[in-house]
């Protein structure tokens, strides 16, 4: 039994080292390249049959152009499958193309393969185009399912049932993932999408939105019918602003919302008072929003590389702040209001403008010392133009700091 003639219509052998062994044969059929094995192994796998492989003709025993003069070599069955004939596959020519370059001319005739005058009247491909990065799919729906149930892809553990599609160049979420109603974590991180679809309130039962690395500008207003939602990356997008809706998931406890173009924060956001731990850098924010002081159980805040001049009084308001992170801004003056936070255990004003430390820096005895690696706990209060004797102080460390500035309270 013989395979369809055209399965094998277009063939020719592709190099991709510098050595003659560093090829491999390409089958073309339809819009479909079919890669072979390696030619350095004796035989050549295809998905149908086992082959030997055939060897070069010299320049004597040249077969035609085309597909019909070819290399004779017996046939092997892989795994019972039927042999088919060698005459099915074409030449071989005694210079190689290398990978990835469509080429033309000579290299083509040594090959066997007819001038591009003749095949531009064939209803195979032009031309070998080998796929470049990430293969896109579509529909998002069959890729994934291929005829098995959804819920098969879903990772039941011990506490959470997850779904991930991380990493896969989506640029839509595919409709099936609606349907799975019983999903608590969901990761859809690194991807391309541009919206989220107002279904995702049907997933009521959402513990853990991912959506970190997307091209989001808005959020849908369903977002708040996720009353189970209690950790949310919305880091790395392009949002410009937030529904007032997102206020209604009472549960929250990690919100980020780093690497945005957000300038503002809607006032509803005082709701969220389960909230613990907030990310508001690498935006535009010009002043803290008023709504992040009414957050009474926030014990992580970090509003680094936005555009803050000043660290508003009301800073004191949030009496269970343990750390503290405001770097790379332009505050000019250290607020007394953060020396009432005795829970500080690292405070970040790295990068600033402040000259002057307040006197009663002395009661934030939790920092331990002055600390220069950003992931220490301590006071980060480098990179800032300190006035003299401060610079010196700083440098001697936490305690002798300390004592300069309880002196000079009491003097």
């Amino acid at each position: 039994m013989q395979p369809p003639c055209d399965l094998f219509a277009h063939t020719r052998p592709i190099k991709l080292g510098p050595n003659d062994s560093d090829s491999c044969l390409v089958a073309f059929r339809g819009n479909r390249a079919v890669q072979f094995r390696s030619l350095r192994d004796k035989y050549i796998i295809t998905a149908r049959v086992l082959r030997e492989k055939p060897p070069k003709p010299t320049l004597g025993d040249r077969p035609r152009r085309g597909v019909s003069g070819i290399c004779e070599a017996p046939a092997r069955p892989l795994c019972g499958l039927p042999a088919c004939d060698s005459s099915a596959f074409g030449s071989w020519g005694t210079q190689s193309q290398p990978w990835g370059i469509r080429g033309q001319g000579a290299k083509r005739k040594e090959m066997g393969a007819k001038p591009s005058s003749a095949r531009c009247k064939d209803k195979g491909p032009r031309r070998m185009v080998f796929p470049r990065g990430r293969q896109q799919f579509s529909p998002w729906d069959d890729t994934l399912l291929s005829g098995k149930d959804p819920r098969s892809l879903l990772k039941r553990g011990m506490r959470h049932v997850s779904f991930s599609l991380v990493t896969k160049g989506m640029t839509d979420i595919p409709d099936f993932l609606w349907g799975l109603s019983e999903v608590q974590k969901l990761n859809l991180s690194h991807n391309q999408l541009r919206a989220l679809p107002p279904e995702v309130g049907k997933l009521s039962r959402l513990v853990v939105l991912n959506l970190c690395g997307n091209r989001l500008r808005s959020l849908p207003r369903e977002i708040g019918l996720l009353k189970s939602l209690k950790v949310l990356f919305v880091n790395m997008n392009c949002l410009t602003e937030l529904p007032a809706e997102l206020s209604a998931c009472r549960s929250l406890e990690v919100l980020s919302l780093s690497h945005n173009c957000l300038s503002q924060l809607p006032a509803s956001f005082a709701d969220l008072s389960r909230l613990r731990k907030l990310n508001l850098s690498n935006n535009y924010f010009a002043h803290i929003p008023l709504c992040v002081f009414a957050l009474k159980e926030l014990d992580f805040l970090h509003v680094g590389s936005n555009r803050l001049e000043n660290i508003a009084e009301s800073i004191q308001c949030l009496v269970g702040l343990q750390i503290f992170i405001a770097e790379s801004n332009n505050i000019h003056a250290f607020p007394r209001s953060l020396c009432l936070l005795t829970s500080l255990e690292l405070l970040n004003l790295n990068n600033n403008d402040i000259q002057t430390l307040p006197d009663e820096l002395y009661l934030l005895w939790r920092l331990g010392r002055i600390a220069w690696n950003p992931m220490d706990k301590g006071l980060h209060i480098s990179h800032n133009p300190l006035s003299k004797p401060l610079p010196e102080l700083v440098e001697g460390g936490l305690e002798m700091l300390f004592s300069y500035l309880k002196d000079k309270k009491h003097s």
